[in-house]
This record gives structure tokens, C-alpha cells and sequence, in this order.
């Protein structure tokens, strides 16, 4: 086992070969030119061949240093790689995704799980959709969701899915689960700020109703005080599928009247995109996001 070179021995050797000088060798290894001539003399005498020949110019590798170089060159590339391979594993890379309140509760704790599988660690943030698209013009984020369909220049929106507005209300709430319009104009009605609900409520014939931020104070006023709430069917998926609240269903065609929330991802354009974000782009587009529309 003592005739087998060192790293270092190997790592001079393939210089010598490159520059055909020890005194080049020494310049690119930031060392001396005794130190590798006494290395490559060692290393001579370990093998029982000479590995080069002297030259007015330098030197000339043998017919043995030639036969060498392939398998030292391979054994320092296979070390490089399994060096790297190490810091990788241990390596877990960040991703900053801001979005509004909206998304944040409802995609957060599942994008964490699926970067998790890709060695991914969410940074998470929340803000409206003008201070996600900010924080992305200014490099303060990798990944951004909003509620909507644009984005200034430099920046990507991919079209995620569609979330309609729905009509929510305690199970015990006097309203049936199909109501018209005006049944709702004397009761109060809780909506998130963030759109303009002014006209729908005028055309529903609402009277009664305010507006609360974030989408989870909306949520939670409509479970505690009892009132009727309009929210991102996404917002309340799980309170419907529990049954903690139902949706009241309006008369007339009005549930389409009601609006909903287009969701987008949106990225740096494609040469500023992390490979993270990228995998992150890749969970979103296989969300269920139950009960809402996918776009295509």
C-alpha cells in the first residue's frame, strides 16, 4: 500500500504533464520548483520508471507518464466529484416565496413539504399582491403568488388556477342552502378587502356589509359571530369539507356574479430563475387545489 501516490503527488504530476515545465507546474500550483521536482523524483522512484525527460525548454513526458495521466486525471476528477457530492447532501437550499394571506395559509404548509423532497428550505412571506410583485423587482424574493394575471417587464406569470368567490354561513345560520339575493339584503355580510365589492353588493342587493383584512379575519368572523361571509373558496375548503361552515347557494345565476380570484405564480425572468424556484413552479402545478378551476 506505500506505492501508491498521494492526492498531491497525482494533483503535481497532471500539472508537469500540462505545462511541461516544473517551474510552470509550480507557478499554476502557487508552490516551488524544488518542491515539485522533489515530488516527481519521489514519485519516480516509488513507480521504478522515469516519468519525464529533460529538455532545453522543459521537460517531455515518458511513455510511462503517458500511460499514467488517463488514471491520475480520472482518480482527481472522481475525488472532485465525490467532494462535491458531500457538501451537497449536507447543503439545503433556500427558496423566499412572498404571497397575500389568501394563498400563504393554504399553500404554505404544503409547498414546504413538497420542496422538502427536493432538499429545499421555504422562506416564507406575506404581503399583498403589489408588495409580492415589489419584493420580486427588488430581489427580496425567489418565487412570488398573487391574486391575478399580471406582472410588470422582467418578470414571468404562469396561471395557476382560478378560486371562485362563495357564499358562506354557519351550519345553523335560518338562511336554506339555496336563497335569492334580497333574502340576504337585511343580514350583515362579511368580504375581504383586496376587491372591489362595492358593485356586487349593490347588484345583489346587499345592504349591510363590511369588509376585513386578512382573509382569515373574514373566515373567522363567519365561524364566531355567525354572519354571512363571501370568500376565495379556497379560503374556506376546509371549513366546508368539515362542515363547520356551508355554502349558500344563490337564486337566479347570482353565484356567478360573485367573482372569484385568478391565482399566478411569478418568477424572475428565466436566466434570473434559481433551479428552486423552478421545482417550486413544478409542486404548484401539481396542486389539488380543491374545488377550484386548474389553468391550462
Amino acid at each position: 500500500m506505500s506505492d501508491i501516490p498521494e492526492l498531491r503527488d497525482l494533483t503535481v504530476f497532471a500539472a508537469v504533464c500540462r505545462e511541461r515545465s516544473f517551474s510552470r507546474a509550480a507557478a499554476a500550483l502557487e508552490s516551488s520548483q524544488p518542491r515539485v521536482s522533489t515530488r516527481m523524483a519521489a514519485l519516480e522512484s516509488r513507480l521504478g520508471t522515469p516519468l519525464f525527460v529533460r529538455t532545453s525548454r522543459g521537460v517531455m513526458p515518458t511513455a510511462a507518464a503517458e500511460a499514467l495521466l488517463p488514471y491520475a486525471l480520472r482518480c482527481l476528477e472522481l475525488v472532485a466529484e465525490g467532494w462535491r457530492a458531500a457538501g451537497e447532501a449536507q447543503q439545503v437550499l433556500q427558496l423566499r416565496v412572498n404571497a397575500p394571506d389568501l394563498l400563504a395559509t393554504t399553500v404554505f404548509p404544503r409547498l414546504l413539504l413538497g420542496l422538502e423532497e427536493r432538499r429545499v428550505q421555504l422562506v416564507p412571506n406575506t404581503g399583498h399582491s403589489a408588495e409580492v410583485i415589489a419584493a420580486l423587482l427588488d430581489g427580496l424574493c425567489d418565487l412570488g403568488l398573487i391574486l391575478g394575471r399580471s406582472a410588470p417587464a422582467g418578470l414571468e406569470v404562469h396561471p395557476l388556477h382560478f378560486t371562485p368567490n362563495v357564499c358562506v354561513v354557519p351550519p345553523e345560520h335560518p338562511l336554506p342552502e339555496v336563497a335569492a339575493p334580497e333574502q340576504l339584503g337585511e343580514l350583515p355580510v362579511i368580504v375581504p378587502l383586496g376587491q372591489d365589492f362595492a358593485e356586487l353588493m349593490a347588484r345583489l342587493g346587499i345592504r349591510r356589509w363590511s369588509a376585513l383584512e386578512p382573509v382569515a379575519a373574514v373566515r373567522a368572523a363567519a365561524l364566531e359571530t355567525g354572519r354571512a361571509a363571501i370568500l376565495p373558496r379556497l379560503a374556506v375548503r376546509n371549513e366546508l369539507r368539515h362542515g363547520s361552515l356551508r355554502e349558500l347557494r344563490l337564486k337566479s345565476g347570482a353565484a356567478a356574479e360573485l367573482g372569484g380570484w385568478p391565482v399566478s405564480a411569478v418568477l424572475p425572468r428565466r436566466k434570473r430563475q434559481s433551479a428552486q424556484a423552478r421545482a417550486a413552479l413544478e409542486v404548484l402545478s401539481r396542486f389539488d387545489w380543491g374545488g377550484t378551476q386548474r389553468v391550462s
